[in-house]
C-alpha cells in the first residue's frame, strides 16, 4: 500500500531533480539574454575584437578589384594614386565603420524589441560621399598647382572643356576654381560610382517580406526568451517551497534546497567554458 510518506518522498525527489534542471537551464538563459538581450554588449564585443580594422581593408581591397573591371569608375579618379586612397581610408575610417554597425545593430534590436516593423538597415553616405568627392577635388587642384606652366604647344593640345587633373603633366592657363567644379559635378554625375562604392541596404524589396514575414518567429523567440528567465526563476522558487514544505521538516527541506543549488553550481565548476557563460563574461569585462 502506498502511503502517504511514499508520496510526499517521491515528490519531493522529483521536485529537486526539477529544480536542478530548473536552476541550471536559468543561468545558461540568463547569461544568453545578458550578452544578447540588449545590443550594448555585443556592441562592446565587436569593437575590443579589432574587426573594423579588418573590415576597412578588406572592404577597399574589394572595391580596388572590383573598380578596375569597371572603367567608369575608373575615369573619375585614379585608385592607384596614393593620395587617394588615404583620402578614402581617412573618410570610411574604422570609426565610420564603427558608428554605422552600431546604427545597425541599433535598428535591429528596435525589429526584434517589436518597435518597427521592418529593421532600417540603410547607411546614409551622402554627406560622406560628398566629402569625398570635395577632398578628391582638392586634391587634384594642389596637384595641378604644382606643375610647371603648359607652353603654348602645349595649351593647343588641350581640351579646356574636358580637362582631367589627374593626367595632366603641365599646368594649363585656365581657371582652377572652374576646373574643380567641373571635377565635382562630373564625379556627382558617374552612377557607377555611386553604385558601387556607395551601398544601401535597404533597396532591395524583398527586404520587407523578408522580415515582416520569413523571420518573424526569429522577433517571437527572442521577445520570449526574454521573459523565460523571470519565468524560470519564479518556477524555481516554487519548487523550492513545495520541497520544503513536503519534507519531514523545515530544516530537511532547506537542505535539499541547498543541495540542489551546490549540485547546480557544481555543474558550471566542471565546465567553466559553457559557451553562453563565457561569453556573458567576455562580454561584462569589455563594458
Amino acid at each position: 500500500m502506498i502511503t502517504m510518506s511514499f508520496i510526499r518522498k517521491v515528490i519531493g525527489a522529483l521536485s529537486s531533480l526539477i529544480l536542478k534542471m530548473g536552476l541550471i537551464l536559468f543561468a545558461v538563459l540568463l547569461a544568453v539574454v545578458v550578452f544578447f538581450g540588449t545590443p550594448t554588449k555585443l556592441k562592446n564585443t565587436v569593437d575590443q575584437s579589432g574587426i573594423y580594422d579588418i573590415a576597412v581593408n578588406s572592404a577597399f581591397d574589394s572595391f580596388i578589384a572590383q573598380s578596375k573591371q569597371n572603367e567608369g569608375i575608373d575615369e573619375a579618379f585614379p585608385l592607384d594614386d596614393p593620395e587617394i586612397k588615404k583620402i578614402i581610408s581617412d573618410i570610411f575610417s574604422p570609426d565610420f565603420i564603427r558608428s554605422s554597425v552600431n546604427t545597425t545593430v541599433d535598428n535591429i534590436y528596435g525589429w526584434l524589441n517589436g518597435k518597427t516593423a521592418v529593421p532600417n538597415l540603410g547607411i546614409d553616405l551622402n554627406k560622406s560621399k560628398q566629402t569625398l568627392i570635395e577632398k578628391i577635388a582638392d586634391y587634384a587642384v594642389k596637384r595641378v598647382e604644382k606643375l610647371p606652366d603648359c607652353s603654348a604647344k602645349e595649351t593647343r593640345t588641350l581640351d579646356v572643356q574636358n580637362i582631367d587633373p589627374f593626367s595632366l603633366s603641365c599646368r594649363p592657363p585656365t581657371d582652377l576654381s572652374l576646373s574643380k567644379q567641373q571635377l565635382i559635378n562630373e564625379m556627382n554625375k558617374n552612377e557607377e560610382l555611386s553604385d558601387n562604392l556607395f551601398v544601401s541596404f535597404d533597396k532591395d524589396p524583398n527586404n520587407k517580406q523578408l522580415f515582416e514575414n520569413d523571420l518573424k518567429p526569429v522577433q517571437t523567440v527572442f521577445r520570449l526568451s526574454k521573459q523565460l528567465p523571470l519565468l524560470l526563476m519564479t518556477t524555481n522558487l516554487v519548487l523550492m517551497a513545495i520541497i520544503v514544505l513536503i519534507s519531514d521538516t523545515r530544516r530537511k527541506g532547506i537542505k535539499r534546497v541547498s543541495i540542489s543549488l551546490i549540485g547546480a553550481g557544481g555543474y558550471f565548476f566542471y565546465r567553466p567554458c559553457l559557451a553562453p557563460i563565457c561569453l556573458a563574461a567576455s562580454a561584462s569585462q569589455t563594458a
